[in-house]
């Protein structure tokens, strides 16, 4: 006869203590490596994956080996996805802030295990052996969805915070008394710009330009009889209007 018992997370609960003994540790005493490295690596290699999948799987049990390989797996995606967040948010990257997002992850994903449980109960495991379920189905689409989302991410090039990047300014004639304007910014902060073009005969309004980090404007300038003169493509920062940032000139 199977026997049946009760949900109880006592394991979940001792998994976001852990993980905040070792945030407490890397906060007080940044200095003891050995310290941090004794309970830091197990919550973080294997605390953080183990509560996600107790989340995912809610009271349904899986064999030790599949517990084991998913939360390794699990754990692994939580720190990538920690790590992208914490550069999107221009957040330093380091242990503090690592560790203190594990613990949340640990933390929400043990609360919705626990919801999920609540008081249901499941079967023991009996003498027949373990056939892969839905639980396996789940887990590994789960892992499977995260790394794809992070691979798809890093993808592309991330900006080293440590570098300022530049401002890029290009122009040329496009013909039919029209000019051709192109400005990229390639660094790591938003851009406020001024555009001005002047020449001999020639009135164009000054264009603020704003770009995201990565942006890039372009635009086409009607110049009309002016286009075979002399014609000066001069970029400023936005409040600095008397210190050239970048200058195109097209010569007649």
């Amino acid at each position: 006869m199977t026997e049946l018992r009760p949900a109880i997370r006592t394991d979940l609960g001792a998994i976001v203590a852990a993980g905040l003994v070792c945030l407490v540790v890397v906060v007080a005493i940044p200095g003891a490596v050995v310290v941090r490295t004794v309970t830091g690596l197990p919550f973080m290699l294997f605390g953080v994956g183990y509560c996600v999948m107790r989340a995912v799987l809610g009271p349904r049990r899986s064999d030790v080996a599949t517990s084991a390989v998913l939360s390794i797996a699990l754990s692994i995606a939580a720190a990538i996805v920690i790590g992208l967040v914490l550069y999107a948010a221009g957040i330093a990257f380091d242990a503090r802030s690592v560790i203190a997002g594990d613990v949340l992850i640990a933390a929400g994903a043990a609360g919705v295990a626990a919801r999920r449980s609540g008081a249901r109960t499941w079967p023991s495991r009996s003498a027949t052996p373990a056939v892969p379920g839905r639980e396996w189905l789940w887990g590994l689409l789960v892992a499977a969805a995260v790394f794809a989302a992070a691979v798809l991410y890093l993808a592309r090039p991330l900006t080293d915070g440590s570098v300022a990047g530049y401002t890029a300014l290009a122009a040329f004639r496009s013909g039919a008394g029209e000019i051709a304007v192109e400005v990229d910014n390639e660094r790591n902060q938003r851009a406020a710009l001024q555009l001005r073009i002047t020449g001999s005969a020639l009135t164009v309004a000054p264009r603020a330009i704003s770009l995201a980090p990565g942006g890039r404007w372009q635009g086409q300038i009607a110049v009309g009889a002016s286009a075979g003169a002399t014609i000066d493509i001069t970029l400023y920062r936005d409040g600095a209007p008397g210190a050239i940032l970048r200058q195109v000139i097209l010569r007649g």
